[in-house]
């Protein structure tokens, strides 16, 4: 069942409003989202919740219209706009949102600027949401005979307005690279009666089953709030459908915030044999958090043995856990029970951890293991973003290389992913500024190599937004405010509320592209303040830092515009 706010019919009208940059789009004001791109006749946005319980489904393939909508719709754009073919000389292909007229370009190690690149930056815009968000892409996926595309799906959104819910998260998915944001809302559970909330969101795609995992710690009613929940849905096509864990409280109290969820194959006689009888031809699911993690050897239906240690990557060759203690690697060959030290320290002028420096909530997020066992760690070295890398299980280590835009002058937040199936492949994802950008706006960064093995790795790098609009116009969130808790503070000109305190890049599973997640400021005059939600008394909104919020999702990428 599919509890819904205003989503109509079956097909387009069932996905929100896409919340879309497009080159020359007027400037917003503090009480504007970005501008509105209809695809349903111009109706207001809606929210699509989705029910507890067993299986609950938003469906966002179109069937039988397809075919003849599409035709439509691309005679409508060669005959009404003709600027709008993506196929013409400087046109970027693919996602939507690009200007090849952003910074852009190629570039190696120690380069003093980038030089000139068939590459665009690309932004669209999700929904509200206080900032930080991890985020996933799936691959198409058949689904009781039909082919789910592959999707975008980004954490973290609030509904769309503030309505007699609570503050809630859900997650923004896309099936078209951006064009369109479906909302969908998580309902309620044990703890958290009214609806689903919490913070630090986050995504985990087994790739053997194709099973994908949303989880965030509780908490925006009191009970969750005290007590700590762990809330993970999981769906089997996509993100079309999700199940709900039935026990938030099983973690409590190893695990109630800054979680982060792996899978690895399973290395003990007593986990394949449970993963046969339960009938799961995935990985052992791993959620960590604490100093530890709890493992599923039935899909993530339930969570149990925990483990001495808490990993932060986990190898698909061997099953190998990984983790990092005063810069040397630690592993588990046994699903988390024993570790011991593995090879030689990473270089000493490399710089991980930190969150929102390369790492998100918990402490994952700068260290890797792609399926070929090479190993990599994200960082800064010598001010500026860089990798080291290993191909002989830490036994050595490469010196560390820089992978920041040339033209970046200065970084506020970064994230790091290195692709689990193309060994080399790398991205960091960071806001920053560059010489000419005025203080102290930031702007969204990506960058990436498909080549970082090779002597001198050429990089890739594009702004995602322009200067016009950036995405950061009054620089990153404050770090507190007076009379208020969390990271990204209340009431402190000129920010929205927020806890933008980390940022996410992932690579698609089809074709290798980059895609990241970023948040946007919408607060652009000399200053904004947020106004408490209507829902919550004003102890809670103190507390709790729910405050109805100025800032929107933000995802960004990069294209390759067609030559002549």
């Amino acid at each position: 069942m599919v509890r819904e706010a205003g989503c109509g019919r079956v097909g387009f009208d069932k996905v929100a409003l896409v919340q879309q940059e497009r080159s020359g789009s007027r400037r917003m004001s503090s009480a504007q989202a970005p501008a509105l791109v209809h695809h349903d006749g111009g109706r207001p946005a809606a929210a699509c919740w989705l029910s507890k319980g067993e299986h609950v489904a938003l469906r966002t393939v179109i069937r039988r219209r397809r075919s003849l909508l599409l035709a439509a719709l691309a005679l409508l754009a060669a005959v009404v706009v003709p600027g709008a073919d993506a196929s013409l000389p400087g046109k970027p292909a693919g996602p939507v949102g690009c200007d090849a007229g952003r910074l852009a370009g190629t570039h190696h190690p120690g380069d003093t600027r980038s030089h000139p690149a068939n590459v665009a930056g690309c932004v669209s815009y999700t929904h509200a949401g206080y900032g930080e968000s991890w985020l996933i892409v799936t691959p198409p996926i058949v689904s009781n005979g039909t082919t789910v595309p592959s999707a975008v799906i980004r954490g973290g959104p609030y509904q769309d307005h503030p309505t007699t819910q609570l503050p809630s998260f859900g997650i923004a998915r896309s099936v078209d690279e951006g064009a369109h944001w479906a909302n969908l809302q998580f309902a309620g559970n044990s703890t958290e009666v009214a609806n689903r909330c919490g913070s630090d969101p986050g995504f985990y795609r087994d790739p053997v089953t194709n099973r994908t995992f949303w989880y965030g710690d509780g908490s925006c009613e009191d009970v969750s709030y005290v007590v700590g929940p762990m809330n993970i849905m999981y769906s089997d096509d996509g993100g079309e459908s999700w199940r709900d864990f039935a026990d938030p409280m099983n973690f409590f109290p190893d695990i109630f915030d800054a979680a982060h969820m792996l899978g690895a194959p399973a290395t003990t006689a007593d986990s394949k044999a449970a993963l046969a009888r339960n009938h799961y031809a995935g990985n052992v699911i791993y959620m960590c958090g604490g100093s530890t993690c709890y493992k599923s050897v039935d899909g993530g239906v339930t969570y149990g043995n925990k483990s001495s240690i808490k990993a932060l990557a986990a190898g698909q060759k061997d099953g190998k856990l990984y983790t990092l203690s005063s810069g040397v690697l630690n592993v588990s060959t046994d699903e988390g029970k024993t570790w011991s030290p593995q090879g030689k320290a990473i270089p000493s002028s490399l710089s991980a951890g930190g969150i929102g420096m390369c790492t998100r909530a918990g402490g994952a997020g700068d260290l890797w293991v792609d399926n070929a066992n090479n190993i990599y760690v994200g960082g800064t070295s010598g001010g500026k973003l860089a990798v080291a890398f290993s191909r002989d299980g830490g036994n050595s280590w490469s010196s560390p290389i820089t992978a920041q835009m040339p033209e970046v002058t200065s970084f506020a937040m970064c994230s790091f992913a290195a692709d689990p199936d193309r060994p080399g492949h790398i991205a960091f994802a960071y806001n920053g500024a560059t010489a000419k950008t005025p203080s102290p706006t930031q702007h969204g960064y990506l960058t990436e190599t498909e080549n970082l093995f090779e002597a001198n790795p050429l990089f890739t790098s594009v702004q995602v937004d322009s200067d016009s609009d950036p995405l950061l116009p009054n620089g990153g969130p404050a770090a507190a405010a007076p009379g208020t808790i969390g990271l990204g503070g209340a009431g402190m000109p000129p920010h929205s509320v927020s806890r933008y305190d980390y940022m996410g890049v992932t690579f698609s599973p089809v074709d290798g592209r980059p895609w990241a997640s970023y948040a946007k400021d919408r607060c652009n005059l000399t200053f904004c303040l947020d106004q408490p939600d209507p829902n919550l008394t004003s102890g809670d909104n103190m507390q709790r830092n729910y405050f109805w919020t100025g800032w929107i999702g933000a995802v960004g990428t990069m294209a390759t515009i067609p030559t002549a």
